[in-house]
């Protein structure tokens, strides 16, 4: 008898040990995820950045978009994009101007390099880096194109 309350002791010791080492997101903890061309990506908590909010368990296609003027990425709800991977859309065809009415949130893109071609929009393989106070989104292997959503 006297053995069982030693171990349950000792579990209690073991486990508060072990929680009381367990760094919180806000210690932070970054998340990569890498994103396949064309998979949307699902926040884990509540996102905003301007004006915008991107509610938690809300899934998002990041897409390249390319006016005249600049090259962005765009975020629209996941279930109103479907493109192909490798798929590039022009602006002012039906389905650019139905993806462009559901871009909720657009960002720019500093760099100079082409990716895609103007007037257009396409998907990538993207990254998304989460270390619980800021969100930050770039090309999958592209550390020049990684930009941080704007507070």
């Amino acid at each position: 008898m006297r053995r069982v309350g030693v171990v349950v002791t000792l579990a209690t010791v073991v486990l508060l040990v072990v929680a009381a080492g367990t760094p919180q997101p806000s210690e932070g903890i970054m998340i990569t995820t890498f994103l396949a061309p064309g998979q949307p990506f699902c926040t884990t908590r509540f996102v905003t950045t301007g004006t915008v909010t991107m509610p938690s368990g809300r899934c998002f296609s990041i897409m390249l978009m390319r006016p005249s003027t600049a090259t962005f990425f765009a975020f629209a709800p996941a279930e109103a994009i479907r493109m192909r991977p490798g798929q590039v859309v022009p602006l002012h065809a039906p389905l650019g101007a139905r993806i462009v009415q559901s871009v909720i949130l657009v960002v720019r893109i500093p760099i100079t390099v082409v990716v895609v071609p103007v007037n257009t929009i396409a998907v990538g393989a993207m990254q998304v880096i989460d270390d619980g106070s800021t969100l930050r989104v770039g090309l999958a292997g592209a550390p020049a194109t990684i930009v941080t959503l704007p507070p």
